[in-house]
This record gives structure tokens, C-alpha cells and sequence, in this order.
């Protein structure tokens, strides 16, 4: 802090883009106390003053922050300096109306935010619950929009979580915080069992028996929030206990960001995928450039999904399909996903169909591939048929995965969202051609088995080899 103030005008200009003006306002003031305790008197003014500076700055340029979690947090920042600088009313009176505005244009109805990021709601309680607690401190009501987002927010926690506690890799969720998850959830009172469907954040959670199952049946953000949006419509994560089977990819971490743009296509996502494209298009410069890391994805234009619990049998059914890959294939893919009520058997049909469709012209869709990205922790193995595997699971548990696909293989993927960074796993895919075929179905089954296996832990970190390029 005090090397800033000294080497201020040295400072790059990044440094001044609002979000990082807003995150280091509420770290000063956060961490103040342990700074200044054996500081003299002339650095407590230098700090005030620069610390008044950069609300100001920040009260000015609010409004140019990225849209999303950067604007929120700027808000909150001037909000945290009115609060915690003394004689400062007319600042939390001028802001707490913009702040709440903005804070209920961003938790959505179901506690989602926005940008359908499940880890921008951890990063969003970490600063809204000392935020409320400051309110109270200066013997101030904090705002109803306020408490009502925290309470919103916390079930959504939970709906987010896997058995195995972690949150579900979509549309740019990284590593799960663990500390910083249990810090929030340690203010969750109520400790409900999550909703089944997220219909505003476009979610299904699928609890049966100890199997769980997390689908992504939504639109994509508006435009200004896709820059860590995933093409990972119709997408699903799953756990049995707290083992979990199938992931997606995940967004890496910052250091490792020569992989992000690849986290961000379909086939890093436990879906199909047509000619290893993404059913949405990433936006670029022109016609012969490269889509940057953030670029703003487009599409797909009609995605429609549905969560059912009066199936056949009682099963619990997911369906949605997508135009994803009409425009570019004259192709149309839905999935339906049946959950046998004890949760031991996952039923599911990927269909693609050119009925009803103009191809375009001199294209023919070529192949298709319906991608499983294990879990690090799950063993693989292929049966003697070809057309189906045993899933090993860390807790003993075996599973069988059986396609009528016209190839099943067992290949290298790699899981993205690790604190260590990118990490060796497998993927099982079912492949084949859908030439000139009017429709295509692809049906799996993966069913729970008898069989018990010795349980084994999860992967050391040891015998997992970092992935430290894409390129390689």
C-alpha cells in the first residue's frame, strides 16, 4: 500500500481500470487496520488522502466498468469507503440506490447471477456479507435488496454443489475456492435442500437416490456478458455419493490462459459436438482472424430446455435442443435424458436431424462426437464389444457406459479447473458419421452396477502430469 502511494505515478494503466480500482479500495479498507496500527500520523493522512483520490476516480468512472461482477463491485467499493470513512453519509445516501438497482438487475429471481458464472456468486458474497455487516455497524438498516440477494444467493450455493462439494464447471467456473466457499456457507442459515430447476439462471439439478445430475439448459448472457461464457449447451455434470463421474472441462486458471478460449468451445463440455465446432460462434475482428480468449460468443438463437419429473415410470426426464448448428449444417440436435428413480440408470438419446432444414449449399454434415470428460478420479477400461466401458469409481462404485454409437473410444482429455492448473483425465466418445442421413440417434445407457470395486482415493498430485500448453 504504501509503495503504491509512493510510486504512484509509475503505476501501469491497468491498474486504473475501475474493477481493479474498486478491488484495491476494499482491500485497503479491509485490511487498514493491520497497516496503519504502528504507522506514523503523516502516513495515516498520506493513506486518507489517497484513498479519497481513488473513490473519487472510482465515483466517476463506475459507470465504464465492464458490465457484470466488475460494475457490482465498484459500486460496492463506494459504498465500502461512505461506510467506513467517518462524516461520509451523502456518499452511501448518493450510491445505495445505483448499488441496489444494479444488484437486483444481477441476482437473478432463483439466486443466479447474471452472467450464469456459478463461481461469480462465490466472489460476490465474499464482498456482500461484510458489506451488510458494515451497514449494520454504522447503526444503519442495510437495504432490503441487499439481504434479499444474500438470501437468494445461498441456496444457490448448494444447487451448484457436486457430492463431492465442488461447484459445476459451466459457462467460465474455475477451480472451486474451498476456503472461500466454506468462509460464505458458514453464514448460510438455513441449510435447505436446493430447488430441482433453476428456470431464470437455466439450470436442472437431478437428485436421485445418491446419484446427482447438473444440466445446463440455458440461453447465453447478452452480448456484454459472454466473455466467459461456454458453448456448453445441454451440457451435464454428475456425481454417485461423493464420487463424481462426469465433468466438463472447466475454465483454467489466469496464469494458464492460453487455454481459455478452448474451455469456452463445445467439445471441452460433456455434450455432442459436430465437427469438433462449438454450436455457437465466437465473434471476431474479421473473417481471417483468430477468436480472442474473450471473445463475445453468439448463439445458439433458440435453445430450449425443460426438467420433468412425470416421465415414464417415474423417471426423471431432462430435454432440450438447440439451432446451434443449423445455420453452418442444416442440423438440429436435441437430447433427452431419462434418471431411473433410484438413480441407478441414466437413459439418454442425442438426435440429430436434417428435417425440415435447408442445408447449406455444397456442405454436408460430417461427424458427430458425444463427449464423457471424466473425472481424474474415475478409471476407464473398454469391453471386449467395443461398445461399451466400466467407470471405476473412487469410492468402489462401477459403472457401465453402453452406445449404439458407431465407435466408442477412451481418449486423453484434460480437466481445466484445477488449482494446480491443467490436469491429465480421460474421455470416453461415441463417434460416427452422419453423412447424408435425414436423422441420426445416438443412445446411451449408463447404469450403475452390482459390482464393487476397492475404492481408491483421488489421484496424487504426483502421478498427475500438468498440461502446460495446448499447443503441446
Amino acid at each position: 500500500m504504501h509503495d503504491f502511494i509512493r510510486l504512484r505515478r509509475q503505476i501501469p494503466p491497468l491498474a486504473w481500470q475501475p474493477e481493479i480500482v474498486a478491488r484495491r479500495v476494499i482491500s485497503w479498507l479491509s485490511n487498514s487496520v493491520l497497516v496503519l496500527a504502528a504507522d506514523e500520523p503523516e502516513a495515516y493522512e498520506s493513506f486518507l488522502k489517497e484513498l479519497t483520490a481513488q473513490l473519487r476516480y472510482l465515483s466517476a468512472g463506475y459507470r465504464d466498468a465492464p458490465d457484470g461482477v466488475p460494475r457490482l463491485l465498484s459500486l460496492m467499493a463506494l459504498l465500502y469507503g461512505g461506510l467506513c470513512i467517518a462524516d461520509q453519509k451523502p456518499v452511501v445516501d448518493r450510491y445505495t440506490k445505483p448499488f441496489c438497482r444494479e444488484l437486483d438487475r444481477q441476482i437473478l429471481p432463483d439466486g443466479g447471477h447474471i452472467s450464469r458464472n456459478p463461481e461469480a456468486l462465490i466472489e460476490l458474497l465474499l464482498d456482500l456479507l461484510p458489506l451488510r455487516q458494515c451497514f449494520v455497524a454504522r447503526d444503519r438498516t442495510p437495504p432490503k435488496e441487499l439481504t434479499d440477494a444474500v438470501d437468494r444467493i445461498m441456496p444457490m450455493l448448494r444447487f451448484f454443489r457436486l457430492g463431492d462439494g465442488s461447484m459445476a464447471r459451466f459457462n467460465g467456473a474455475g477451480p472451486t475456492p474451498t476456503d472461500a466457499l466454506a468462509t460464505v456457507r458458514a453464514y448460510d442459515d438455513i441449510e435447505g435442500a436446493p430447488v430441482r430447476s433453476a428456470a431464470n439462471s437455466g439450470y436442472v439439478r437431478v437428485e436421485a437416490g445418491s446419484t446427482l445430475i447438473l444440466c445446463d439448459l440455458g440461453p447465453p448472457p447478452v452480448a456484454s456478458l459472454t466473455r466467459d461464457a461456454h458453448a456448453g449447451f445441454l451440457s451435464f455434470e454428475m456425481s454417485s455419493g461423493d464420487a463424481p463421474i462426469i465433468i466438463n472441462c472447466g475454465a483454467p486458471t489466469p496464469e494458464f490462459e492460453e487455454w481459455r478460449l478452448f474451455s469456452r468451445t463445445t467439445p471441452a463440455h460433456s455434450t455432442l459436438s459436430l465437427e469438433d465446432d462449438s454450436l455457437a460462434e465466437f465473434e471476431v475482428a474479421n473473417e481471417d482472424a483468430e477468436p480472442e480468449p474473450d471473445a463475445t460468443l453468439i448463439g445458439p438463437l433458440n435453445p430450449q430446455g425443460a426438467f420433468s419429473d412425470q416421465g415414464e415410470g417415474g423417471n426423471l426426464r431432462i430435454k432440450g435442443s438447440h439451432d446451434g448448428y443449423v445455420e453452418r449444417y442444416g442440423v438440429s440436435h436435441a437430447r433427452q435424458i431419462l434418471i431411473a428413480p433410484d438413480g441407478n440408470l441414466i437413459s439418454s438419446e442425442d438426435k440429430l436431424s436434417t428435417r425440415g432444414l435447408k442445408s447449406p449449399e455444397g456442405l454436408i454434415a460430417g461427424s458427430y462426437a458425444v463427449r464423457f470428460h471424466l473425472h481424474p478420479s474415475v478409471k476407464a477400461q473398454t469391453m471386449g464389444d467395443g461398445m461399451s466401458a466400466v467407470l471405476v469409481l473412487r469410492n468402489g462404485e462401477t459403472w457401465r457406459l453402453s452406445a449404439n454409437a458407431e465407435e466408442m473410444t477412451i481418449e486423453e482429455s484434460v480437466l481445466l479447473a484445477d488449482p494446480r492448473g491443467p490436469q491429465v483425465t480421460s474421455q470416453i466418445v461415441l463417434s460416427g458419421m452422419m453423412g447424408e442421413a435425414r436423422e441420426v440417434r445416438i443412445v446411451w445407457n449408463l447404469e450403475k452396477t452390482g459390482e464393487e470395486a476397492a475404492p481408491h482415493p483421488l489421484v496424487d498430485p504426483n502421478d498427475t502430469p500438468d498440461i502446460r500448453s495446448n499447443d503441446s
